[in-house]
């Protein structure tokens, strides 16, 4: 894990050149900036690996992972109770569960019909 890690030198250049590059573009057609943060809460997180695990161990998954991906809600549409009204049109993360099949060493999604759901709904910045 240690070869994973960042210190906050390396983490401010990483944001520095994300604001200067992706982030500029992205609100340039913005009337309000995006968001640029996800807060999720430990334990949550936590949960939900601890959901995957056990869900990748009941399918016989393999080589299991998370993956962070990117996305955008609805302008026009709250997609869940929990999603709060004034997050609409913001860009979000989600994590979803990628694996190996026991039968092949190929990556597939474990999300999709009838398979590890995703999680979402943190708290994004902004808006705060």
């Amino acid at each position: 894990m240690k070869d994973h890690l960042v210190d906050q030198t390396q983490l401010e250049k990483l944001v520095k050149t994300y604001d200067s590059k992706n982030y500029s573009t992205i609100n340039a057609r913005r009337i309000k900036p995006d968001s640029k943060e996800y807060i999720f809460p430990i334990e949550l997180v936590e949960e939900y690996l601890k959901f995957v695990k056990s869900e990748a161990q009941k399918n016989g998954y393999t080589n299991l992972r998370i993956c962070i991906k990117m996305g955008q809600y609805p302008e026009n549409e709250v997609l869940s109770p929990i999603q709060k009204p004034d997050t609409k049109g913001y860009q979000t993360i989600c994590f979803t569960a990628v694996y190996d099949e026991p039968t092949d060493k190929n990556e597939k999604s474990a999300v999709g019909k009838d398979e590890i759901p995703g999680m979402n709904f943190g708290t994004i910045c902004p808006p705060y």
